[in-house]
């Protein structure tokens, strides 16, 4: 800066000018002043971080130290996260589970060697990790299995059989589940049967025979549950019987004769009942002899309308007469020359001119002669009755006879060969 050396035109312009150029300097010197603390502000700035920084690595050298020492580690995790899907990222994931074997390899006897000496089964698992998740979810079966594994393998054992018996078992599966749900009871029915396997095996024995008195026994249960039912009373009437056994095989010895006596019992009452019958139908039968047969009587004499079906031996034609309803016929006629369906009758052939023997059975346009025409003469079964020669009736049973009357008895029957 130039001094200032006094006042005057000349030396005013020229002092004016240095000023200024002075001020200038001194705006300029400010200037770089101010950019010098700001650069030196920087720099003191940029100290301080290099400080912080160096404070950070120092505080750090350990694991600076420790990266260095494993920087292929470091490299290889780096290389993993330039990938898409960075394996580092997965592990992070499952960071809890990465803790777990962590904590497991700290171990003195870590449970992740033993998986490792196994790893052939965890492979054989992982690629049956389906059955196993089935195994899972059925654990509670295959607990029950397990505590009875020594029967599980009974069953195996039976299955490798030709014929397994668990089949026969599930062919009856229905009576299997009844045995299950029997067990389930508070006293089960089948020990009751296992108490008494002897006779159940008894009853097995019977019914492999080809005759089981079983089925003898099934065919009378009823006797035999009235057999219970007696036992189960106080005083059993079966006991009395037992006391007697005696006495009753004695009637079991003779229960041919028994039977016998008691079906000729039962024969004589019904004989007895029948003869009763017979009596009363013999009463009955006189009776209606009586009330039809008129007895022997004048043409004159008879009834004009006795009842139908009435008989009487007329005396004045020496017949035997029958009232229709409406007239008197001659109950019974003379057969001597009468000719039967058995005879052989001659008959005129005309075209021939001569006579020839043929049965009656072939002769046509003949009389009509009614049933008894065809009958034999006799006093046997479907025979006609005929006279003798005295005008009367043969000796005939006449207990079919009704409706005679009169005061006809059988003892006039008999007087006049009517019986």
């Amino acid at each position: 800066m130039a001094l200032y050396r006094g006042i005057g035109s000349a030396g005013t312009e020229a002092l004016l000018a240095d000023v200024t150029k002075q001020a200038q300097i001194a705006v300029t010197a400010q200037t770089n002043a101010k950019a010098s603390a700001d650069n030196a502000t920087a720099a003191n700035t940029a100290v301080q971080d290099v400080a912080a920084s160096a404070k950070t690595i120092t505080d750090n050298i350990n694991s600076i130290n420790t990266v260095s020492n494993d920087i292929t580690h470091v490299n290889t995790v780096g290389t993993d996260l330039a990938l898409t899907t960075p394996k580092i990222n997965t592990v992070a994931n499952a960071i809890a589970n990465v803790n777990l074997v962590g904590t497991d390899l700290a171990l003195t006897t870590p449970k992740i060697t033993t998986v490792a000496g196994g790893i052939t089964n965890v492979n054989l698992v992982g690629n049956a990790i389906a059955n196993v998740n089935l195994v899972g979810n059925a654990i509670t079966n295959v607990n029950h299995v397990a505590t009875d594994i020594a029967n599980v393998n009974h069953v195996g054992t039976d299955l490798a059989l030709g014929t397994p018996k668990i089949n026969t078992v599930a062919a009856s599966i229905a009576n299997v589940n009844l045995v299950g749900t029997d067990l389930a009871l508070t006293t089960p029915k089948i020990n009751t049967v296992a108490n008494a396997i002897a006779n159940v095996n008894t009853v097995g024995t019977d019914l492999a025979l080809a005759t089981p008195k079983i089925n003898t026994v099934a065919g009378s249960i009823a006797n035999v549950n009235l057999v219970g039912t007696d036992l189960a009373l106080a005083a059993p009437k079966i006991t009395t019987v037992a006391t007697d056994i005696v006495k009753v095989r004695t009637v079991a010895d003779n229960i041919t004769a028994i039977q016998g006596a008691s079906a000729a019992a039962n024969t004589a009452t019904t004989k007895a009942s029948e003869a009763s019958n017979s009596a009363t139908a013999a009463s009955d039968s006189v009776t209606n002899i009586n009330s039809k047969f008129l007895g022997a009587l004048a043409t004159a004499s008879r009834p004009a309308s006795p009842a139908t079906g009435a008989i009487y031996y007329d005396t004045d034609t020496s017949q035997l007469k029958i009232f229709t309803g409406t007239i008197y016929q001659n109950a019974v006629f003379n057969t001597s020359n009468a000719v039967f369906a058995t005879d052989n009758i001659t008959l005129l052939n005309n075209n021939a001119g001569y006579l020839t023997t043929v049965d009656y059975t072939a002769v046509t346009n003949t009389p009509t002669l009614g049933t008894s025409s065809a009958l034999n003469v006799g006093t046997s079964a479907s025979n006609v009755v005929q006279l003798d020669g005295s005008a009367k009736l043969p000796a005939v049973d006449g207990s079919q006879l009704t409706g005679l009357g009169g005061g006809v008895t059988a003892a006039s029957l008999l007087k006049y060969g009517a019986l």
